[in-house]
C-alpha cells in the first residue's frame, strides 16, 4: 500500500511588510530627492513661489531676480508683500540657510541683509487694542542688517545704516541695535520683552549727534539717552519714559532737552503725565525734515482729580519762514483742560515778530466751536515768496450738527483795517463754507496775495475726488477760468486760460522757492491762448473731450537751447478719453535756423486695460522742414506708424515706417525704421530694440554741418543697430554706396578728376561698455586716411554716457598726395596744394588725452586768382608730444622769384585738467613769425610787399598780436566806380511778400576779441592812386584792437604826402602839403591837403581839410583873392576879363564840373591819350594884346615828363602856328620857361613866396 505523501505549506511573506519597505524605501528616495534639488541653483526661488501660492487670497506675495538655493540660501531683488492697505517692499535681500539648527529647535535663517526696505501703511485709523503674550515656535539667532528704511505716508521718515542681532530664547525676546543714522545723530540701544504675562518691557537708547548751529558752521556734540520700562500686558499696562539731552562739553548754552512722562498705551488717554524742559533746542537735528528752531521753555501735563491738564510756554530764538526750514512763531502760550470728556481750550496764544494771534475754544461730544483773533501777519513771514502788507482779521469754526463744520475766515490788510490808505501790493482772504469729511463747500472765496487772486465758488468731494463751481484766477501776465464741473465718473465744463505776457507771467512763476530750480534761467516773450472742454468723467472712456492751444507770437529763451521764437504755433485735442486725435503745427526760429513742423496722431485707449495705463495708435502725419541760411532740408514720413503703449510695464512698441529726406541739392535720400521697441527703467534696467538704414544720402548736403560743397554724384548709406538689455550694443556705420567725387588735379586749367574711391566708412561700436570709433577712407587721387579710437562708456548714468575718466587710446594715420585734390575744403576761390603725412598716436583718459606723433607737410601752395594772393614752396613739420604741439618748421614763399617768404616757429600747449570743461583759457601759445620781403598780393591794382616780425601769443583765452611790419614795396590803384545803393531816404515797401527770416548772426569767436598792437611803416615805396590822386605816403601808424575798442581796428599816427598829383577842376595840381593824422577811427582820419596849379604866375589850388568822411574843399590863391579869380586862374591859368566869351566859357566850364562830379570830356579824352591836359582857353599862353575874345581861343596840349618837367603845346585857333612851352623846376623857388614858335623866349623865373 502506498502511504499519503505529506505536502509541508511554505510561508507566504506579509503583503503589509512589502508596502511599507516600499512606502519607506520611497519616501527615503524622495527626501533624498528634495534634498539634492533644495541644493540646486533656482530651488530658492520655486520654494518662494510656492509660498506666495499658498498665501490667503487677501495678501500678495511677489519675487523678482532670486537666485541661490534652498539649502543655502542666496539673493532676491525683489520683494513685495500687500495686504488691506499695508504695503511692503525689500530690495537686495540677502538670506543664509542652515537646514541643521532645525535640530536644535532654532530658526534655520542665519543672516539676513537688506540693502532698502519700504513700508507704506494706508490702512484707516483702528482704536488700539492690548497686546496679547505671545512667542514664537522655534528659538532664533538672527544677525540682520538693513541699508535703508523708508516709512512713507503722511509723516514720512527715513533711517539708514541700521544694524543689529535678534534673539528668542523662548522666554524673552532680545533685540540689539548696534548702529542707526537719523538726522544728525547716530544711535545704538539693546532692548528686552517678556514672551508671557505682564510682558515686561526694559529699552535702553543712546545716542550722539553732531548739532550744527543754524545759520553758522559751528557743531555741538550731544549726548542723548533714553530708558522705557513698564509692561505691556492688559489694558492696564503702564510704561515709564525717561529722556535726556545734554551737551559733552562744557558749553552751557548748548541745547538741553529733559523728558519724564507716564504713558498707559492701550488707555484713551494714553498720555498720564508729561514733564519736558528744553532750552535752545534744534528739532532738525533730531528729526529728519524737520524745521530749524532754538526752542526754549516747559511743557507739563498732569491729571486732577477727574480732570487732565495740558500748559506749555515754549519761546523760539529762531523764527522764519517755512520755506527756509523755520517755523514763523516767536513764542507759544497753551492751556488745555479736560473735564470728563469735554475738551477746553482756555487759551493759545501765538506771538511772531511784529503780529500775534489769540485762540480759545470748545469740544463737546455734541459739537465744539472755536474762534481766533490774527493781528499783523505779515505773509512775507509765512513764506519768502509771499508778498503784500500784513494781514488782521478772524478766523471762527463751528460744530452744530453731527460731522458738519462751519467756517468762515476774513483777513485783510491792516492798514485798510485802521482807516489808512494800502501802499504796494495787497492781500486779503475771505472764505465761507462748511466741511463734512466727504464734501468741503465754498460758498464764497476770494484770495489776493502775491499780485495773485483766486475767485470762485463750489464743492469739493473728497470720496469721488469731484470738483464743481467757478473758479477764476489770475497773476501778472496771465488769467484763467474754470467752470462746470471735474470728477471721476461725471462731470461738463470749460477751460480757458490765457498768457497775455509771457515775460511777466514766468518771473512771477519764478519767484516761488519750488519752481525756481525748473525754470531758472528761462526768459520767454509774447502770448498764448489755451482752452478745454469736457463733457462726463476722467474715468469714462467716452467722455467728450477739445483742448486747443494758440501762440501766435512766443519767444521762449532756455539755458542751453538758445531763443526759440513760435510763430503761428498751435496744437489741438479732439475725441473722447478711449479716441483722441491730436495735431501740432507752426514755426519755430532760433538762432540756427527755422524749421516748419506738422504732426498728427491718433489715439485709442486698450480695452482690456485700465484707464489710462494703455493706448495704441497711429503716428499718421509727420513733416519738418529746416532752413538754416541758404539750405532748406525737409523729413517726411511716407506712411503712418503703428505704436502701442503699456503704461503698467513702461513699453513703447513701434511697427516699421519709412521717413523721405531731401536736401540743399536735388535727390532724395530714404531712412528705414524697423519694428522695435523700448521699456523704462523699473525693476529691470531699461531695454530698447532698434534698427534702422539709411540709403541714397548726397555728399553735396554735408554742407549743411559746414563742409564746403564738392560736385560729383557720390551717395552714402547707413545703418544703426540697438540692443539694450542686460548689457548696451551698438552698431553705427556710415559708407559710401555709390557715385563719384570730382577732384581738382594740379593746374587750374585742368578738368575735374574722379578721386577714386576704393574705400570710405566710419563705424561706431559699443559692447557694454567698451566703444571702438574706426575710420578708412582709401583713394586713388584723395589720399588715405585710417583712424581707430578705443574708450570705455558708462552706461549707468545717461547724463555722463562718456566721462572724462574714460580711458582712451588709439591711432591716426594720413597720407595726402601732392595735389589740388583738397581745395574743394578751402574757402571759394582758392587752391590748396600740398602733400601730408602724419602718424598720431593717443592714450591717457579723455579728460586729459596724450598726444603723440609727427605732421609733416611738402611743397605747400595756397593761391586766390581773385584776391592776387599766391603763396607756394612750403614746408610744415610740427611734433606733438603729451598735450603740446611744438612747430618745428614752418615756411612759405611768396609768388615770383622775387617773392621773399614768411617763417613760423613755436608751440601750443593745452593746460586743462578737465576735456568735459574745456575752453581757450587752458591754451597757452607762442608763435614767432617772420617775414622777409614777403609778397602779400600781386594784383595789378593791389601789390604789397612786407618785411617784419610778428608775435603771437594766447594766455587765458586771450589772443595777443604784437610786432613791427614794414612795407617794402605797395601800390594800390583805388577804383573811380562803386557799386551803386539806395540812399538812406530810400524806403522800399511791398507787403504782398513776406520777409525771409534774417541770417542768423555770426557767433562770437571762440577767442573772444584779440589784443592788437602792430606797429605799421609805410615805407619807402607806398604809392597810392585813384579819385585823380597819385601819390607816394610816408610814415608810420600803430594799429591797435582790443575789447576795449569792441574788436574795431584803431589807428594813431601821421601820414605824409611825398610830392603827387591831384586833380580837380579839370586841372592836374601839384600836392604842395600833405597830412593825414589817424587819432583812432581807421577810416576818418583828419586831412591837411594842399595842391596848387603848377607853371603860373599865380599861386592857385585847392585846400582840403576837415576828415575823410566830412572833407571840406575851398579854392586857395596867394595872394588871396575873390573865389571868382580864383577858379578862372584855376580853370583858364590867368584873371577873367570880366564878360564876353571868355566869361561864358568859363561859366559853361563850372557848370559842367558841378553837373559832371567832376569829370569832362577833356579829362577822358586826355586820359585815353595818355596826357595830363587837354583844355581850351580864349587866348594863348604868348598873347600880348587885350582882345580876350572868342577869335583868340587856343587849344592846349600838356604832358609831365618827370616831377620837374613839364611839356606844353598849345595852337591858336586864328593862326597859323603853335607854340611849346618848356617848364623846368630848378629849385623850389627857381623855374627856367622856355617858348618856341610865333614867339621864341627864354624865362629864368623867381618866386618869393610870403607864407
Amino acid at each position: 500500500m502506498h502511504e499519503p505523501t505529506a505536502h509541508t505549506a511554505t510561508p507566504r511573506p506579509r503583503r503589509g511588510v512589502t508596502v511599507a519597505a516600499i512606502a519607506l524605501l520611497g519616501t527615503t528616495a524622495l527626501a533624498g530627492g528634495l534634498w539634492a534639488w533644495a541644493q540646486t541653483e533656482g530651488s530658492l526661488g520655486t520654494a518662494l513661489h510656492a509660498v506666495a501660492w499658498a498665501l490667503p487670497a487677501t495678501q500678495q506675495l511677489q519675487f523678482d531676480q532670486v537666485r541661490g538655493s534652498l539649502r543655502l540660501g542666496g539673493q532676491i531683488g525683489q520683494t513685495h508683500w500687500h495686504e488691506a492697505g499695508l504695503d511692503v517692499q525689500a530690495q537686495g535681500s540677502d538670506i543664509g540657510l542652515d537646514w541643521s539648527r532645525l535640530w536644535h529647535g532654532q530658526l534655520p535663517i542665519t543672516q539676513w541683509r537688506l540693502e532698502q526696505l519700504t513700508i507704506k501703511d494706508d490702512r484707516p485709523a483702528q482704536a488700539t487694542t492690548a497686546l496679547s503674550p505671545g512667542s514664537w515656535p522655534l528659538q532664533v539667532d538672527l544677525p540682520w542688517q538693513i541699508d535703508r528704511l523708508q516709512w512713507t505716508g503722511d509723516r514720512p521718515v527715513t533711517l539708514s545704516q541700521l544694524q543689529g542681532h535678534y534673539r528668542f530664547d523662548g522666554q524673552t525676546h532680545r533685540l540689539t541695535l548696534d548702529n542707526l543714522a537719523l538726522a544728525q545723530g547716530r544711535y545704538r540701544g539693546q532692548g528686552t520683552l517678556q514672551a508671557t504675562a505682564p510682558m515686561a518691557l526694559d529699552v535702553q537708547l543712546h545716542g550722539d549727534i553732531t548739532a550744527q548751529t543754524p545759520g553758522s558752521s559751528k557743531t555741538t556734540a550731544l549726548a542723548a539717552h533714553a530708558q522705557l520700562q513698564g509692561t505691556l500686558a492688559g489694558p492696564s499696562a503702564q510704561l515709564q519714559l525717561q529722556a535726556q539731552l545734554q551737551p559733552t562739553g562744557a558749553d552751557a548754552s548748548a541745547m538741553q532737552l529733559d523728558v519724564d512722562a507716564t504713558l498707559h498705551p492701550w488707555q484713551a488717554q494714553a498720555v498720564a503725565s508729561v514733564q519736558a524742559r528744553a532750552r535752545q533746542l534744534d528739532l532738525a537735528s533730531l528729526w529728519p525734515g524737520a524745521p530749524h528752531t532754538q526752542l526754549s521753555g516747559q511743557v507739563q501735563a498732569r491729571p486732577q482729580a477727574q480732570r487732565w491738564q495740558l500748559q506749555g510756554t515754549l519761546t523760539n530764538g529762531l523764527p522764519g519762514p517755512w520755506d527756509l526750514h523755520k517755523i514763523p512763531l516767536q513764542s507759544l502760550r497753551l492751556d488745555l483742560d479736560k473735564d470728563g470728556q469735554d475738551w477746553q481750550i482756555q487759551a493759545l496764544d501765538l506771538a511772531w515778530p511784529g503780529g500775534s494771534a489769540q485762540a480759545h475754544g470748545q469740544w463737546t461730544p455734541a459739537g465744539w466751536h472755536g474762534n481766533a483773533r490774527v493781528n499783523h501777519l505779515s505773509p512775507g513771514q509765512l513764506h519768502t515768496a509771499l508778498n503784500g502788507p500784513a494781514l488782521s482779521g478772524t478766523v471762527q469754526a463751528t460744530q452744530a450738527e453731527a460731522g458738519m463744520v462751519k467756517f468762515q475766515a476774513l483777513l485783510q490788510p491792516t492798514q485798510a483795517l485802521a482807516g489808512s490808505g494800502v501802499a504796494g501790493e495787497t492781500a486779503s482772504l475771505k472764505a465761507m463754507g462748511t466741511w463734512t469729511p466727504r464734501l468741503w463747500t465754498l460758498d464764497e472765496l476770494e484770495l489776493r496775495l502775491n499780485q495773485a487772486l483766486l475767485r470762485g465758488q463750489g464743492q469739493w468731494q473728497s470720496a469721488a475726488a469731484s470738483l464743481t463751481g467757478q473758479w477764476t484766477w489770475a497773476w501778472p501776465g496771465l488769467q484763467g477760468q474754470l467752470r462746470g464741473q471735474l470728477a471721476a465718473r461725471e462731470g461738463q465744463g470749460q477751460l480757458q486760460i490765457e498768457v497775455q505776457d509771457a515775460q511777466r507771467s514766468l518771473q512771477w512763476l519764478q519767484r516761488w522757492p519750488q519752481l525756481q530750480s525748473h525754470l531758472q534761467g528761462w526768459r520767454a516773450q509774447g502770448q498764448a491762448q489755451a482752452s478745454a472742454q469736457w463733457q462726463g468723467g476722467w474715468q469714462q472712456p467716452e467722455t467728450r473731450l477739445q483742448a486747443r492751444l494758440e501762440a501766435p507770437m512766443l519767444q521762449l529763451t532756455g539755458m542751453t537751447t538758445g531763443a526759440w521764437q513760435w510763430r503761428a504755433a498751435s496744437a489741438q485735442i479732439d475725441g473722447t478719453l478711449h479716441s483722441l486725435q491730436a495735431r501740432a503745427q507752426g514755426q519755430a526760429q532760433n538762432s540756427q535756423g527755422l524749421a516748419n513742423f506738422d504732426t498728427r496722431w491718433q489715439l485709442t485707449h486698450v480695452p482690456a486695460q485700465p484707464w489710462p495705463t494703455a493706448w495704441e495708435g497711429q503716428w499718421q502725419e509727420a513733416r519738418l522742414q529746416w532752413t538754416a541760411g541758404p539750405y532748406t532740408s525737409n523729413l517726411q514720413l511716407q506712411s503712418p506708424i503703428d505704436w502701442q503703449w503699456t503704461g503698467s510695464t513702461g513699453r513703447l512698441q513701434w511697427a516699421p515706417s519709412q521717413w523721405q529726406i531731401t536736401g540743399p541739392s536735388p535727390g532724395k535720400a530714404w531712412l528705414q525704421v524697423d519694428r522695435g521697441d523700448w521699456t523704462r527703467a523699473g525693476v529691470r534696467p531699461a531695454q530698447a530694440h532698434l534698427n534702422a538704414q539709411l540709403s541714397d544720402l548726397p555728399w553735396q548736403w554735408t554742407q549743411i554741418l559746414g563742409a564746403p560743397e564738392a560736385p560729383g554724384d557720390l551717395q552714402l548709406k547707413g545703418r544703426l543697430t540697438l540692443n539694450l538689455e542686460d548689457q548696451l550694443r551698438l552698431q553705427a556705420r556710415l559708407e559710401r554706396s555709390r557715385g563719384r567725387l570730382l577732384i581738382a588735379t594740379e593746374g587750374t586749367a585742368a578738368p575735374l578728376a574722379d578721386a577714386g574711391i576704393q574705400e570710405a566708412w566710419a563705424q561706431l561700436s559699443v559692447e557694454g561698455q567698451d566703444a571702438k570709433l574706426q575710420l578708412q577712407w582709401n583713394t586713388e587721387r584723395a589720399g588715405q586716411l585710417q583712424a581707430q579710437l578705443q574708450s570705455r562708456m558708462d552706461t549707468t548714468d545717461p547724463a555722463g554716457l562718456w566721462p572724462t575718466q574714460a580711458p582712451l587710446s588709439g591711432r591716426v594715420t594720413a597720407q595726402l598726395p601732392r595735389i589740388g585734390a583738397w581745395s574743394w575744403l578751402a574757402p571759394p576761390g582758392w587752391r590748396v596744394q600740398g602733400s601730408l603725412d602724419a602718424a598720431l598716436d593717443v592714450s591717457g583718459t579723455r579728460g586729459q588725452p596724450q598726444w603723440s606723433g609727427q605732421l609733416q607737410a611738402h611743397n605747400l601752395a595756397a593761391r586766390s586768382a581773385v584776391q592776387g594772393i599766391e603763396f607756394s614752396q612750403g614746408q610744415l613739420r610740427a611734433r606733438l608730444q603729451d598735450q603740446k604741439m611744438v612747430l618745428e618748421e614752418f615756411s612759405l614763399k611768396g609768388a615770383g622769384a622775387q617773392g621773399g617768404q614768411v617763417t613760423a616757429q613755436g608751440q601750443v600747449v593745452w593746460t586743462g585738467q578737465n576735456a568735459q570743461m574745456a575752453s581757450l583759457q587752458d591754451v597757452q601759445m607762442d608763435l614767432q613769425i617772420t617775414a622777409q620781403g614777403l609778397r602779400v598780393s600781386n594784383r595789378a591794382d593791389r601789390r604789397l610787399t612786407v618785411s617784419g616780425h610778428m608775435n603771437g601769443k594766447m594766455a587765458k583765452g586771450q589772443m595777443q598780436l604784437s610786432g613791427q611790419l614794414k612795407a617794402d614795396q605797395a601800390q594800390f590803384i583805388l577804383q573811380d566806380d562803386t557799386t551803386p545803393t539806395l540812399g538812406d531816404d530810400v524806403v522800399v515797401l511791398n507787403k504782398n511778400v513776406i520777409a525771409t527770416p534774417a541770417a542768423p548772426s555770426s557767433p562770437r569767436t571762440l577767442m573772444g576779441t584779440p589784443d592788437i598792437r602792430v606797429l605799421l611803416d609805410l615805407g619807402p615805396d607806398f604809392q597810392v592812386q585813384g579819385h585823380g590822386l597819385s601819390t607816394r605816403l610816408a610814415g608810420q601808424l600803430t594799429l591797435v584792437s582790443h575789447a576795449a575798442s569792441q574788436g574795431q581796428p584803431r589807428l594813431t599816427g601821421q601820414v605824409s604826402t611825398d610830392s603827387g598829383r591831384f586833380k580837380a577842376y579839370g586841372q592836374q595840381l601839384t600836392i604842395e602839403q600833405g597830412l593825414l593824422r589817424f587819432n583812432g577811427a581807421y577810416d576818418n582820419p583828419d586831412l591837411e591837403i594842399l595842391a596848387l596849379r603848377p607853371n603860373l604866375s599865380q599861386r592857385v589850388g585847392v585846400t582840403v581839410t576837415g576828415t575823410a568822411q566830412a572833407p571840406r574843399i575851398r579854392l586857395y590863391a596867394d595872394p588871396d583873392m575873390p573865389d571868382a579869380d580864383k577858379l578862372a586862374w584855376l580853370v583858364l591859368g590867368r584873371s577873367p576879363a570880366g564878360g564876353g566869351a571868355e566869361s561864358a566859357v568859363l561859366q559853361q566850364a563850372a557848370m559842367a564840373l558841378l553837373g559832371g562830379n567832376g569829370k569832362r570830356l577833356g579829362g577822358d579824352l586826355a586820359n585815353a591819350l595818355g596826357l595830363d591836359e587837354i583844355s581850351v582857353a580864349s587866348g594863348s599862353r604868348s598873347a600880348t594884346t587885350t582882345a580876350n575874345t572868342a577869335t583868340g581861343t587856343a587849344i592846349t596840349l600838356g604832358k609831365r615828363l618827370s616831377k620837374d618837367f613839364y611839356l606844353v603845346y598849345e595852337s591858336s585857333l586864328s593862326g597859323a602856328f603853335g607854340s611849346l612851352y618848356v617848364f623846368y623846376d630848378l629849385s623850389r623857388r627857381l623855374t627856367l620857361r622856355a617858348q618856341a614858335g610865333d614867339v621864341n623866349a627864354l624865362d629864368l623865373v623867381y618866386t618869393v613866396r610870403r607864407d
